[in-house]
């Protein structure tokens, strides 16, 4: 019945169904992954490519059609429909409900003759059709279309630049109508793009195409999606309990590194405040981060979370100078353009007991260590073989950064003169002796 629903869709709709559909029936039996068939009503039909009158060909040239017309849909739509796992281990109603599931839908556009997706959560989760989707593979946000051989269909006869400008309006109202034509659609469906970029010459040897990255099969294709969904689901409970400032301690991270050789999970260390902010980079996420030690001092920082997450690991900014780059959009000066001179590189001379006789570094070396633990040492933060101890990676930082702060507090991880600390050289003088 569901074949028969999908007879009427295009031949490369209709490809991507089948490919789907086997691969769901062999490997997901339990049904817990659905696929359907269903016709857009709203949608106009637009006949193909080649189907038009002769005489309208004639008064029509290509570049002349307008984007709403090469941007129009299929009637026909293929939606997998992935359930959401809940979140285990967080404190609250962080976990999502069972019900909650996202609908991947793909639609087939006859006069691009492209496959695009779009996907829509359920269930209270934030993340939109971009951040779920965008980079599922590498270098494959969608935004352009996958084909060098688009450019001259949309542009006609026309000159270079108002090729150029119609293939950009017609990308542009992609984007904006959330159909994305990922490069990955089109594997799927059967269609061979030619390459977006020229084929290169390898000196000596035979002409080499330079795209470089690898055709994904059906199965990987899915699999990147349930990862995907998963990761997110599990960074949503997460930065649920962060914003409503629900205390946190033990940090709740994957069950495979909770015990074992792993470090003491309590801390003396807390997540004062954890904010969403402002940020230069498109779908990428921005938070303020304020870390409080018993003791009193208090260590301030930005985390920059990508769509692509876990798959990039959010970035942490702790060093004054570091924190600003993603600020310089609005016209502000970089922290060392405010108070840093090259004499700042240097540890300022003053007394360490009045931290406002003199200007903190340029670049703190302690604040720098730190920034490579949370940063670099993913071998701490995840483990081997264990594929969902990677949608912890954020809270796996939060407890590091955690530890590395109690240790300089307690005198046991600041380093020694000239002692090396994260690959980096670390003077010895008190953290917060600097009013951190």
């Amino acid at each position: 019945a569901r074949v028969e629903a999908a007879r009427g869709l295009p031949p490369p709709l209709y490809a991507l169904f089948l490919q789907l559909s086997g691969y769901l029936d062999a490997f997901v039996p339990d049904g817990s992954i659905r696929l359907d068939v269903t016709q857009d009503p709203s949608t106009k039909g637009i006949a193909p490519r080649g189907e038009e009158e002769e005489g309208e060909q004639d008064q029509r040239s290509q570049n002349s059609r307008g984007t709403e017309e090469w941007t129009a849909r299929d009637g026909g739509v293929v939606t997998l429909t992935l359930p959401v796992p809940g979140v285990e281990g967080l404190p609250g109603k962080a976990a999502l409900s069972s019900s909650a599931t996202v609908a991947v839908k793909f639609r087939y556009l006859p006069r691009l003759g492209v496959i695009t997706a779009s996907a829509s959560p359920s269930g209270g989760n934030r993340a939109d059709s971009v951040a779920f989707l965008s980079a599922l593979f590498p270098d494959d946000d969608g935004t352009t279309l996958p084909s060098c051989a688009s450019a001259f269909l949309i542009g006609g006869d026309g000159g270079p630049a108002a090729t150029a400008t119609a293939l950009s309006e017609v990308e542009a109202a992609l984007v904006r109508r959330g159909d994305r034509p990922y490069r990955w659609c089109q594997f799927v469906s059967g269609l061979i793009m030619p390459p977006a970029q020229p084929e290169g010459a390898r000196e000596g040897g035979p002409a080499l195409s330079v795209r470089g990255t690898m055709e994904p099969s059906t199965r990987a294709v899915v699999r990147a999606l349930v990862r995907r969904v998963r990761a997110r689901s599990t960074l949503h409970g997460l930065l649920s309990v962060l914003e409503k400032g629900t205390p946190l301690n033990p940090i709740p991270v994957h069950p495979s590194l909770a015990g074992g050789s792993q470090p003491p999970a309590t801390s003396s260390s807390r997540l004062s405040s954890w904010s969403e902010t402002t940020g230069t980079t498109p779908g990428c996420r921005y938070y303020s981060v304020a870390v409080k030690h018993s003791k009193g001092p208090t260590l301030r920082g930005t985390v920059k979370i990508d769509p692509s997450y876990p798959a990039v690991p959010p970035l942490w900014s702790l060093q004054p100078a570091t924190a600003d780059l993603d600020d310089r959009g609005g016209g502000a000066a970089s922290w060392g353009e405010r108070r840093g001179t090259a004499a700042s590189l240097q540890d300022p001379s003053g007394d360490a007991r009045d931290p406002s006789s003199s200007p903190p570094p340029l670049f703190d070396p302690i604040m720098g260590s730190l920034e490579d633990a949370v940063n670099a040492d993913l071998s701490g933060l995840v483990v081997d073989g264990v594929e969902e101890s990677y949608d912890w990676i954020l809270s796996s930082q939060i407890r590091m950064l955690l530890q590395r702060f109690d240790a300089l507090q307690e005198g046991t991880g600041g380093g020694t003169d000239k002692a090396p600390v994260g690959g980096r050289f670390c003077l010895a003088y008190d953290l917060y002796s600097r009013g951190l």
